[in-house]
């Protein structure tokens, strides 16, 4: 199996909590049209991917497999340093910039030196293996932070970190 890890996007509905947004996208989800929840969130309903007709209010965002430096970066910054397995938390917008600037941070290191050596960048880079998958994904990672950090969508969206061993 190993390590799955995603973040998914969840729109800020008026008058919903981030708990009371995802209990709504399970009236959604069973198709249960008649509850309150449902009616507040229908228009923000989209069909999931590959899933035979099941919509969702959430949109994955990005999705890791096996980022072991990631994943205790958000262990770490959200759960105490504690993993629930499965771990799911909700991702404070700062924790969202942060994670950019640490990746940033990661690729310029590794530019400087053709290699990543044993940096100590937060505990983000602690315990970290620097193959070449693990570049191209902090590389994919500051594509996907940029483009939330900007024009409103922090503000607009909740960010929830999911992952499971």
């Amino acid at each position: 199996m190993g390590l799955g890890m995603s973040i998914y996007v969840i729109p800020k509905i008026k008058d919903l909590s981030w708990k009371e947004t995802i209990e709504a996208d399970q009236f959604v989800r069973r198709k249960e049209t008649e509850e309150p929840l449902y009616q507040k969130v229908k228009h923000y309903r989209l069909p999931i991917p590959y899933s035979n007709g099941i919509e969702s209010i959430f949109r994955e965002l990005v999705y890791w497999r096996n980022e072991h430096g990631l994943h205790w970066w958000f262990i770490d910054e959200l759960f105490n340093g504690i993993d629930p397995n499965p771990a799911v938390k909700i991702i404070p917008p700062e924790k969202i910039i942060e994670l950019h600037q640490n990746c940033c941070e990661i690729i310029s290191q590794y530019i400087k030196s053709y290699h990543i050596p044993s940096l100590q960048i937060n505990a983000f880079l602690e315990n970290l293996n620097y193959e070449n998958c693990s570049v191209y994904e902090f590389l994919r990672s500051i594509e996907y932070m940029k483009e939330i950090t900007q024009n409103g969508f922090l503000e607009n969206h909740y960010f929830q970190y999911q992952s499971t061993w």
